[in-house]
């Protein structure tokens, strides 16, 4: 049987402390809105469980119809976090409506000051629904960007729903068990579980918003920042999935032609430009499961696991003449197209990547050479060979 009072004053202590480290984490790290969010709604929630401890002391005007009021808003302001965090926004009016509702629910109940069970119905019908759909936004977006820490976040917007609801159903037997005033064992159990959850969401946020840089931070190491392809690192970690296996892969190097030639009389906005549209014409050409990296300034390798000559042959044939369509004439006097290199049906699990660039970089020395604007390959096969690939012969297969 603890003091109820004291409880209450506790909750509040406990979310000024939550509160004002998000706040400052947002201070730090000012592109993460969804910290202010949770950290303003960790204070106005403050506010609110400050004002029902004072009841009796205050007006009840304040203690029970702005208490809660603050309490509901504190809860849509920090569903308003969670869908933040995954760079949506919640207009202002639904975070505002669930504790306008409450408020005028508030004030069209008669007694309403005396009758603690529509105090908690009334307030438990609000934070329920809005809670629950923030744990619902959090399993739904686990599904595209899986984050262990929001997992847990959601577990624990459940837990609150629990509580919320296992308050609410005691107060039908007992209206009396949930007085803010009172020290029934019902109110001394919830506010204790309440304060409890108030510390472990506001951990849990700030825990899924380190997870998420984290996985930036990983993932920005291997991949290239203009175009989003894989850089070499990445690459290099892909070809290890390929080690100790006997998959035929094959290795395909596509260097724009005169792209220095673009830059010179452009730009390199428009350079940039043309790079992007190149990356995107070959991600829309090549298959499920192919790999894409940046290998160079503009040069990029692809690796198509299992993927027969013709078939290399055809693909790159297709990237060729689409991006020769595409940027014909960026200028009169600048052509932009692509030359392409490749080596097929090359056991990358038993022949060294290097040996496969080498190659690779032969054929496509050999379109270039050809008077560029063309694809070249050159077949591992027979298999037994492939172990010392050699170069290709100067008339690599078009």
């Amino acid at each position: 049987m603890l003091d109820s009072t004291t409880l209450w004053a506790a909750i509040a202590a406990a979310a000024v402390v939550i509160g004002v480290l998000q706040v400052l984490q947002y201070l730090l790290q000012r592109d993460e809105v969804s910290m202010l969010l949770w950290g303003s709604a960790k204070l106005i929630g403050a506010v609110g469980a400050g004002l029902m401890a004072a009841r009796g002391s205050i007006p009840d005007f304040v203690s029970v119809v702005i208490a809660n009021a603050l309490i509901v808003l504190a809860v849509t302001s920090n569903a308003a976090g969670m869908i933040s965090f995954d760079g949506r926004r919640l207009p202002r009016w639904a975070i505002a409506a669930p504790p306008a509702v409450m408020t005028i629910g508030y004030l069209a109940t008669p007694d309403i000051y005396t009758d603690i069970a529509a105090q908690t119905h009334l307030n438990g019908v609000c934070v329920i629904v809005t809670l629950s759909a923030a744990a619902l936004h959090a399993h739904r977006a686990n599904r595209i960007d899986r984050l262990v820490w929001r997992a847990g976040l959601a577990v624990a917007l459940w837990l609150w729903v629990a509580t919320m609801a296992a308050r609410m159903t005691a107060s039908v037997w007992t209206p009396a068990a949930t007085d803010p005033q009172g020290s029934s064992g019902v109110q001394s159990v919830t506010a204790l579980m309440l304060m409890i959850l108030v510390v472990m969401t506001g951990v849990l946020e700030m825990l899924a918003s380190r997870e998420r840089v984290d996985h930036r931070l990983a993932d920005a190491a291997v991949h290239d920042a203009q175009t989003g392809t894989l850089n070499r690192a990445g690459l290099q970690r892909r070809l290890a999935e390929f080690a100790g296996t006997d998959t035929g892969v094959a290795v395909m190097l596509m260097d724009l032609d005169d792209f220095k030639a673009v830059n010179d009389a452009f730009g390199h906005p428009v350079g940039d430009d043309v790079l992007e549209a190149f990356v995107t014409i070959v991600r829309r050409r090549l298959r499920p499961g192919d790999v894409l990296a940046r290998y160079g300034g503009d040069e990029f390798c692809a690796l198509l696991p299992g993927a027969a000559t013709a078939e290399v042959t055809g693909i790159a044939e297709a990237i060729r003449a689409e991006f020769s369509r595409a940027h014909d004439g960026v200028a009169t006097a600048v052509r932009c197209s692509v030359s392409i290199g490749a080596a097929t049906d090359v056991p990358i699990g038993r022949v060294s990547f290097d040996d496969a660039v080498a190659v690779a970089d032969a054929s496509l020395y050999a379109a270039k050479k050809s008077g560029r604007d063309e694809v070249r390959t050159f077949t591992a096969s027979p298999r037994a060979q492939a172990s010392a690939p050699a170069s290709p012969p100067a008339d690599a297969q078009r």
